[in-house]
């Protein structure tokens, strides 16, 4: 994260605490496929075969041309498509870090695939809303998060059964996630002592005996006849990231899980932040720890800290050294279902105000029949309907110039006339005209439309990338339009 000039940056809209299409810190990447030991990979597993980092936030110019070529980003390996849209951005100086801004970053793999198991050779692997990575997210903060190899909301005492020992001796891949969006895996170095630390999957999956706040399989439950036992290793755990990244994490913990952590990063940034921990069903496990403290290696500093009481509006806020602030502060105008607004606002250099707004809402993802059933010879005939709600932002609209005129960018998720609707962006527009959630007269449009869209071919078991099959640019004269809508 990098900081800048003077002024207060602040967004009005999507609480963190909700499932929403822009939770701060979760951004471009595609989180990876959950896969049971022992089976065969069914999906992307593993985030270095996850599309690249999209290009830095620039910022936008209201009055300047705003190509495609600046915001997009295709992945030609597995036809992933990122679209990064920097919104605000704060001029550098020499007092802090310099550059501070924020972006909406759009992947179209918008969905993780868990696997839960039916038996010791068959798993289902259900499509749910991506929650690291996939659909839209804004990114500012760096983050540690953990991985469980089935989620505690499919545990049962008949899926513990169909778990080897080792499958819930090493129940945890660790994540350590960065602004861009990528979400790089930590893999054990060291611990300090070493006695009783945390052993790898001997299998190689990345997996370990224990998340990164010590704690080992939560699922010890007597309900559940997991036959395992929670023991927390107290000390120093020492990570690393072995895909070019070169990002050293070291994780204190503490009995009873309050620990922190500080991550060292090849340019000599250091981020720091606490370690949080989640209680369920009697036991511990470490959740979504975001970043407090990020530090320069000119010892300039950010701070990133939040509150969230009940019954009042989510704030987080960004300050430096010199006490310049960025404020977001979430709030909804309805209930979870209805459109959500974010005003993001900030002070130019000449200390004038600028706004620009993000449209969002959840969109319930349903009426697909899609293959889930898996064994280690492929797809077994079983099929899953597809059930989860997506957050879709249908426009952003841009500050206004001195002219007046503003950039507005809009949205559309309908595929073609008679194809299946994954949830994915069909169709980008881009106007230069007032106009929040519309663009009628666009100066120019890219439709894309993806190989799972029609009906056959099929999607594979757990294939969380639905590939671009086709992308069709068109620009102010060459399109026509009817209502709105590319034809």
């Amino acid at each position: 994260m990098e900081f800048a000039v003077d002024g207060v940056l602040s967004a009005v809209g999507l609480p963190q605490a909700r499932p929403s299409p822009v939770q701060f810190a979760r951004a471009a990447l595609a989180f990876p496929a959950f896969l049971l030991l022992g089976m065969t990979a069914l999906a992307q597993t593993d985030v270095s075969s996850n599309p690249p980092v999209p290009s830095p936030a620039t910022g936008i110019s209201s009055a300047g041309a705003n190509g495609l070529s600046g915001i997009e980003s295709v992945n030609t390996a597995n036809g992933n498509v990122t679209l990064t849209f920097p919104i605000a951005h704060l001029p550098a100086d020499n007092v802090s870090l310099g550059g501070a801004g924020v972006s909406l970053v759009y992947n179209s793999a918008v969905y993780d695939a868990p696997a839960i198991p039916q038996s010791t050779s068959q798993a289902d692997l259900e499509y749910t809303a991506s929650s690291h990575g996939g659909g839209w997210n804004y990114g500012y903060e760096y983050k540690l998060w953990e991985q469980q190899r089935i989620p505690l909301v499919n545990m049962t005492s008949t899926v513990c059964g169909f778990l080897s020992s080792a499958e819930k001796t090493y129940w945890y891949k660790n994540f350590f996630q960065t602004p861009d969006g990528t979400n790089h895996i930590l893999y054990r170095v060291f611990a300090i002592p070493a006695a009783n630390g945390p052993t790898d999957d001997p299998t190689g999956t990345g997996f370990l005996s224990m998340d990164f706040a010590g704690f080992g399989n939560p699922n010890t439950s007597s309900g559940l006849n997991c036959n395992v036992t929670e023991l927390q290793y107290t000390g120093v755990l020492v990570f690393a990231t072995v895909d070019g990244s070169d990002i050293r994490v070291e994780a204190t913990t503490h009995p009873g899980g309050q620990g922190t952590w500080i991550a060292y990063l090849p340019n000599g940034t250091q981020v720091s932040g606490p370690i949080l921990t989640s209680l369920d069903n009697g036991s511990y496990h470490a959740t979504d720890s975001p970043s407090g403290t990020i530090t320069d290696r000119n010892s300039n500093q950010v701070y990133i800290y939040g509150n969230c009481p009940t019954g009042g509006a989510c704030q987080e806020t960004i300050s430096d050294v010199p006490g310049r602030m960025i404020n977001l502060s979430f709030v909804s105008s309805g209930s979870m279902a209805n459109s959500w607004t974010d005003t993001i606002s900030w002070k130019a250099p000449n200390n004038v105000g600028v706004n620009a707004s993000v449209n969002s809402s959840l969109t319930a993802m349903t009426g697909i029949s899609y293959q889930c059933g898996s064994t280690t010879s492929g797809f077994n005939g079983v099929y899953c309907p597809l059930n989860t709600s997506l957050w879709h932002v249908t426009s952003i609209q841009m500050p206004a110039d001195s002219s007046g005129d503003q950039t507005t960018f809009a949205m559309n998720y309908t595929p073609a006339s008679g194809n299946q609707n994954w949830g994915e962006l069909h169709t980008l527009q881009k106007c230069a005209v007032a106009g929040f959630t519309t663009c009628s007269s666009p100066q120019w449009a890219v439709n894309y439309n993806y190989t799972f869209d029609p009906a056959t071919p099929i999607r594979p078991p757990g294939v969380t990338i639905n590939p671009i099959a086709s992308r069709i640019l068109l620009s102010r004269f060459s399109l026509k339009w009817r209502a709105g809508v590319f034809r």
